[in-house]
């Protein structure tokens, strides 16, 4: 959605596109906010998840204000047009940011599941060998 509305704003930016670029645009906002929405929704439970390991990442998003979209439809001047492109490339790097933070998180977490995994091994292995030799005596 964040693409689309990237897109829609340097469209209005650069042609004066008119209240379709407008409308298109802020669709695809408000379409990105419900998402982000439903994101932080997740985020959160991930952070109650990973808050005994000191994992967890939080996010962001920047609205566009009723004020900002009021001056965008009707007076749809440059400045403001800039303005809003600019918050919606802001999101999109916060988001992308956020994506590898995530990523980084399931990577620390596979390797705290191999570490473990091999704690285990080793210690049925010992006492695996601990049984051998209390059976030979």
């Amino acid at each position: 959605y964040l693409n689309s509305a990237h897109s829609w704003a340097t469209y209005d930016v650069w042609t004066k596109g008119g209240i379709f670029s407008h409308i298109a645009k802020y669709d695809h906002v408000d379409n990105a906010q419900k998402e982000f929405n439903k994101l932080n929704y997740q985020l959160r439970a991930l952070q109650r998840e990973l808050s005994d390991v000191n994992m967890a990442r939080s996010a962001e998003f920047l609205g566009i204000d009723a004020t900002t979209r009021a001056v965008d439809y009707w007076f749809d001047n440059i400045f403001t047009d800039l303005n809003v492109r600019s918050t919606i490339r802001e999101n999109q790097e916060k988001l992308r940011r956020l994506e590898r933070n995530i990523d980084n998180i399931i990577l620390k977490l596979a390797k705290c599941k191999a570490q473990i995994n091999r704690d285990i091994n080793k210690i049925e292995y010992e006492r695996g060998k601990y049984r051998c030799l209390h059976y030979l005596y």
